[in-house]
């Protein structure tokens, strides 16, 4: 995998710098037509100024290489078409070979400014193409999840919601950017979660609290962050864990109830040695049917036992 990476990153390079090899020969060729087409009015070292162009153009394309590939080119074919055009046996004089060298260095100078300001383009379109992306990667995100989010300025005038966030304050992102929220986000129709954010506001430190949003009927745990210099505010609706939870409460209460009432029979019961009658808390005697029954989940059905039947002389039959 390394070594594919590789080959595709030395094959990326190679195209780029033929690319930009393709842009300085044509540069070059447009420099030597001017040059050309003016020559009625310029004398031969004037070539040169034309050609400077030409590597300023090279470098700033293509870096610090290309534009000394562009000097040394634009030297060759300067010196062969212009400084001596007709004459080649022709020795050049001390002039020429010292505007040569001159045009050589101020090309070779031309060249590593201009790359440098090449590599600083290149990394600044990079840093721009990277947070470009991962600001969108981060918008992917954001919308993806179920969770309402809000990104609020210093002064909580709105920078971005999700959809979640539209969709329960009823308005679109493009509809609110920029304005106050606290006529828009239902959780800051609490004071205590209005006093949340501008506490996370000027503490710097995240804070969460519950908050039931009565005209929706729905519970929401709001969560407070600082996001720059300003917060951002997660909502998550918990309305059913609060359901689940009033229901287990509810559970509990009976139970303990009916554990009260169990620990009641369970207790010394004052009863009468006579008639059998049990007196309550309120010290009223009653049956002992119907004191079980109110005690418990028990209930009575009256029939005749064989001893008594036999006592009262009454067949069960």
């Amino acid at each position: 995998m390394m070594t594919y990476r590789k080959y595709q990153t030395s094959r990326t390079d190679r195209g780029r710098f033929t690319g930009d090899l393709m842009v300085t020969v044509g540069a070059v060729l447009i420099a030597s037509l001017f040059r050309v087409l003016l020559a009625p009015v310029l004398y031969d070292r004037a070539a040169f100024q034309l050609f400077t162009l030409a590597v300023m153009i090279s470098a700033w394309t293509g870096g610090s290489r290309i534009g000394i590939v562009a000097t040394v080119l634009a030297s060759f074919v300067g010196v062969w078409l212009f400084v001596s055009p007709f004459d080649k046996a022709k020795v050049h004089d001390v002039q020429d070979i010292a505007q040569t060298l001159l045009f050589a260095t101020t090309g070779c100078g031309i060249s590593i400014l201009a790359g440098k300001l090449h590599k600083a383009r290149q990394a600044a379109e990079t840093e721009a193409r990277n947070a470009t992306r991962m600001r969108d990667e981060l918008s992917d995100f954001l919308e993806s999840i179920s969770e309402s989010f809000q990104a609020l300025d210093r002064t909580f005038h709105l920078l971005y919601m999700n959809e979640a966030a539209e969709r329960i304050t009823g308005r679109s992102d493009a509809e609110i950017f920029g304005q106050p929220i606290w006529d828009h986000f239902p959780a800051t129709v609490s004071a205590n979660v209005q006093q949340q954010l501008r506490d996370v506001m000027a503490s710097r430190t995240p804070m969460s609290s519950e908050y039931f949003d009565e005209l929706r009927d729905r519970w929401y745990l709001i969560s407070v962050y600082p996001f720059r210099d300003g917060v951002s505010v997660l909502a998550r609706d918990i309305s059913e864990r609060k359901a689940e939870e009033a229901e287990r409460e509810r559970m509990v209460i009976e139970l303990q109830q009916a554990l009260a009432q169990v620990r009641t029979l369970r207790g010394l019961i004052p009863i009468c040695a006579w008639c059998k009658r049990i007196r309550d808390d309120q010290g009223y005697w009653q049956q002992l049917e119907a004191y079980i029954r109110d005690h418990s989940e028990a209930d009575f059905t009256h029939g005749m036992c064989p001893d008594c039947a036999k006592e009262m002389g009454t067949s069960l039959e």
